[in-house]
């Protein structure tokens, strides 16, 4: 996204804002703004946390040009109160409640970076419902490469990370820090691994031990699709950015990034890809990058959310699709239906089944706990036994009803470069 001020028939700028408006249809709850910016910035970008319960209905971004301030763009967000305005007039370019409405709420201006000229680019943004701050005075530790002055860390690997050998980055604290997840601006390999330190609470955190971490997430990168003619084409954006939620905040030392595996292909259709201007449609199993990183520490006060609106087993007639029931649980992967009609999923790293009338689980199989041995997905056989991926190890380990341990499909680290092995 580029704002720019226009030019007059002389060539001059002229003096008035651009502005980019974002309308909602219903008031919704802004924690926190986060902005991805150029190269030269920050790994992730200026954010600024929202005072709690703020509601809005829409949002300004105003870029203003001055002598001193060639490069800013201030960031206004407005209240629900807009009783004689709809969404679509709020968005469109005619005079409305922006500056003038009484429960405007300006938060502050945000740099993007020195220019030639008066351009001012953001690459991005985030608004996200809960309030997170950046944990501050971190340090950055890799096990090869180096991280340059842009915040990237390039592995400079002479052969492919694997789940034996990862490309290993780890952020690190003097002291613990309360930590509910990750902002990522963009990782060059398909799947990485997150840990947290557990560990002792003082000296060294060993960088590439096995003991001393708990793993608390998988984060698969999304790629880029370079089809042409294609609607979805997305090859030209300078990254993609995600989001890591722990699934509740832990205190820790470090969080690492266990880099671990690479794309083989480009799809079915050959035109999924990097970014067009850095490696395109080419593969390297050695690449190995972190363009940015941010902790997240939970600043809490947001208000509470009705469970229902993401995390609902919705019941519905099989003939008319009709809604019947919503259920309050998580389906990770989906549901799957066992020999008599009963609902397994996963949950929290373990498998468990779901009562159909109150949407309450229980777990079912007391090896895959969640922590040493975590489930990503079930299936579940016409005798009842149990096909469970598990991480880790990213195997498939077969379960009799009763939680025995049947046997092991593949072998551990998942899919790997090198001849092909039908384990």
């Amino acid at each position: 996204m580029g704002l720019a001020a226009p030019k007059d028939a002389g060539g001059a700028r002229q003096a008035e804002a651009w502005e980019l408006r974002i309308a909602f249809r219903e008031p919704v709850t802004v924690g926190t703004v986060v902005f991805l910016t150029d190269a030269d910035s920050p790994p992730i970008g200026p954010s600024r946390v929202l005072p709690p319960g703020t509601r809005v209905r829409a949002v300004r971004l105003t870029e203003r040009h001055s002598n001193w301030h060639p490069n800013l763009v201030r960031c206004l967000l407005l209240a629900p109160r807009f009783d004689s305005a709809t969404p679509e007039a709020v968005g469109s370019g005619e005079p409305g409640p922006f500056g003038s409405h009484p429960n405007a709420i300006p938060h502050g201006e945000v740099w993007v970076g020195p220019a030639a000229e008066w351009f001012a680019r953001i690459e991005g943004m985030r608004l996200l419902r809960r309030r997170f701050e950046p944990v501050a005075d971190v340090r950055v530790r890799v096990n090869s490469g180096s991280v340059g002055r842009d915040g990237v860390w390039d592995a400079a690997r002479t052969e492919a990370p694997s789940q034996e050998k990862p490309g290993e980055y780890v952020l690190e604290w003097d002291k613990a820090q309360l930590v509910s997840g990750l902002a990522i601006k963009e990782i060059e390999r398909a799947r990485t691994e997150i840990d947290v330190w557990d560990g002792a609470a003082a000296g060294p955190v060993a960088l590439e031990c096995a003991t001393g971490w708990k793993h608390v997430a998988t984060y698969d990168q999304a790629r880029r699709d370079s089809y042409e003619p294609g609607f979805e084409r997305n090859d030209c954006a300078r990254y993609l950015d995600g989001m890591v939620d722990f699934g509740e905040p832990v205190t820790t030392r470090a969080v690492r990034l266990r880099v671990v595996a690479q794309w083989t292909g480009n799809g079915e259709r050959g035109t999924a890809s990097g970014q067009r201007n850095r490696e395109g449609r080419s593969l390297d199993l050695r690449r190995c990058k972190v363009h940015g990183v941010l902790a997240l520490k939970p600043l809490g006060s947001e208000p509470a959310l009705d469970p229902v609106v993401n995390r609902r087993i919705e019941v519905r007639d099989g003939k008319t699709g009709g809604l019947k029931k919503e259920l309050s649980a998580t389906a990770v992967g989906g549901l799957v239906v066992g020999p008599t009609g009963e609902l397994y999923t996963v949950q929290a790293g373990r498998v468990t089944q779901i009562d159909p009338e109150t949407g309450a689980a229980k777990a079912v199989i007391s090896a895959v706990n969640g922590t040493d041995i975590k489930a990503s997905r079930v299936a579940v056989g016409p005798d009842g036994t149990f096909f469970v991926h598990v991480l880790p190890q990213h195997v498939v380990q077969v379960y009799k009803l009763n939680g025995d341990l049947v046997r092991t499909i593949g072998k551990p680290g998942g899919h790997r470069p090198g001849p092909w092995d039908p384990e």
